[in-house]
């Protein structure tokens, strides 16, 4: 699992097209954050929000960092 990853975040992925730890080790910062973005503002978007604050990019690039991580060290084993 991703560090520092909850679940109103992990939802906001999954609604951006990240479904897996290899998704989010793949991701382009800028596309994820624009699709994390638009996704944020639908209906289903809205509602994973709650209080409608998004993911700063610094959290975001963490995440796919450590998924990065996770995926070398999954490769190594």
């Amino acid at each position: 699992s991703v560090p520092e990853l909850n679940g109103t975040n992990a939802q906001l992925l999954v609604g951006a097209g990240i479904y897996s730890v290899d998704d989010l080790a793949a991701a382009d910062l800028d596309f994820l954050i624009d699709a994390v973005t638009l996704f944020a503002q639908s209906n289903e978007g809205q509602r994973a929000t709650r209080d409608g604050k998004l993911p700063e990019r610094s959290r975001v690039k963490a995440w796919i960092e450590a998924a990065l991580v996770i995926c070398q060290a999954r490769s190594a084993a």
